[in-house]
């Protein structure tokens, strides 16, 4: 198992905005109680304030607890599909993780969790220890002619025939530019993929290979973000997260 350790910087920029607007009747309120009805136990989810692939502001409601153990990443996607959920991408992701430190976290019927609740949801993803838990997050990286492009937003498109793999496309495909090197980085030093940018002190860093999938881990040597994990495996101790877009 790789050397990973956790991450435990926030920066809450917009998380009080979006406090407030769920505490009043606006119409943000309004469109999460609406989404809210399309929910089967409201109460398992968080909101979050995050943004697309496009870089476009949306609100998503995140399952507090992961599910569809020893999936591949394939196999992840086409169950969210089936249930009309979506998995999180790498920006969102850390995010999520930004969310939980700031404490100002809303369920899906807009009542604030608890701190101990809280605590226990971010421990789940980056605390040091036994066992080892990771989940899936939706990036896939290709390298093409020495240039790097990150897929995002996978849909299961069951009109196609074939294998898996094939049934799963991407609705964007983004050139980027990954770091290829493992270093450690600070959370709020990422662009708006999720991506590091520099070197930093927190969080430890796997560089993509082509046709790698991304996602985070954690155990009794830390945390990581892995961006170079192969979509073929699969493990009791990996999952994968619902979301679900708030219209």
């Amino acid at each position: 198992m790789k050397d990973i350790r956790p991450l435990m910087p926030v920066n809450p920029e917009g998380l009080d905005k979006i406090a407030q607007e769920l505490l009043n009747e606006t119409p943000v309120n309004d469109l999460v109680q609406a989404g809210a009805n399309q929910l089967k136990n409201p109460r398992d989810y968080m909101i979050l304030e995050t943004v697309d692939s496009k870089d476009n502001k949306i609100g998503l409601y995140v399952a507090k607890n992961k599910d569809f153990f020893n999936k591949k990443w394939y196999e992840a996607h086409e169950a969210l599909a089936k249930e009309s959920y979506q998995m999180l991408t790498i920006r969102q992701g850390i995010d999520l993780i930004k969310l939980l430190k700031s404490k100002k976290v809303y369920d899906g019927l807009k009542a604030k969790l608890k701190d101990a609740e809280i605590a226990q949801l971010l421990n789940e993803i980056i605390e040091v220890r036994p066992p080892w838990r990771a989940e899936w997050l939706d990036g896939r990286f290709i390298e093409k002619n020495n240039e790097w492009y990150l897929l995002q937003e996978h849909k299961y498109d069951n009109s196609k025939s074939g294998k898996l793999e094939d049934r799963i496309t991407a609705k964007n495909s983004i050139k980027v530019n990954p770091i290829i090197k493992n270093f450690k980085f600070n959370l709020n030093d990422t662009d708006k993929y999720g991506l590091p940018t520099k070197e930093g002190t927190e969080l430890n860093y796997w560089y993509p290979t082509n046709g790698s999938v991304a996602r985070f881990g954690a155990g009794s040597d830390g945390a990581s973000l892995d961006c170079d994990w192969d979509p073929s495996d699969s493990d009791s101790g990996l999952g994968v997260r619902r979301a679900k877009l708030i219209k």
